[in-house]
């Protein structure tokens, strides 16, 4: 019985361990998601180097852009 209640406690210490870090690690891609996301509502767009978020037609565009040349050397 003792061995068994031992475990457990070890067995929560670990656990408890875990979620610290697993909290940490949430925090971390969290705060990753909320940036690019304050830099649109900023008015910046770091990912593609302007100083505005793509418009519905710009987003249209490269995606055709990426299509056209993924399936143009199928075609050839």
């Amino acid at each position: 019985m003792a061995a068994v209640l031992t475990w457990v406690a070890q067995r929560r210490v670990m656990l408890t361990d875990q979620g610290e870090q697993l909290g940490k690690e949430l925090a971390q891609a969290q705060a990753e998601v909320a940036r690019p996301a304050a830099a649109a509502a900023a008015g910046r767009c770091p990912a593609r180097g302007t100083s505005a978020p793509p418009s519905a037609a710009e987003h249209a565009e490269e995606a055709l852009e990426r299509i056209a040349a993924e399936v143009a050397p199928r075609l050839a």
